[in-house]
């Protein structure tokens, strides 16, 4: 297995977990509960998992050996860079915002 391969993994990982916190989202503007320990959970793995753990990888792994090892395609890797910093700040919002729907200590 190549360490892309497990870079895709974590995307999809990722990806499930924002799916959660859109569900979770869904229920709040339904009026429906939300059970408060989920939601911390969720912001809990997103904060080091996506944040700690993935982007660090890429950023100090992926995007430096892309850069070293494609100096010919380097105009083709350009877009890579700030588009991963805007998903990457949407990710944030979406972590954010859903911390925000749910304070610490309130019931579910």
């Amino acid at each position: 297995m190549k360490c892309t391969d497990l870079l895709v993994q974590d995307h999809k990982t990722i990806l499930r977990a924002l799916s959660i916190l859109e569900a979770m989202a869904s229920q709040v503007e339904k009026d429906q509960p939300v059970d408060q320990e989920d939601v911390e959970t969720i912001l809990r793995f997103m904060r080091a998992f996506a944040d700690d753990h993935h982007q660090t990888m890429e950023e100090s792994a992926l995007f430096p050996e892309l850069r070293r090892s494609c100096v010919a395609e380097e105009p083709a890797l350009r877009p890579l860079e700030p588009a991963h910093e805007v998903a990457c700040h949407f990710a944030e919002s979406i972590v954010e915002t859903a911390a925000a729907a749910v304070p610490p200590g309130a019931a579910a």
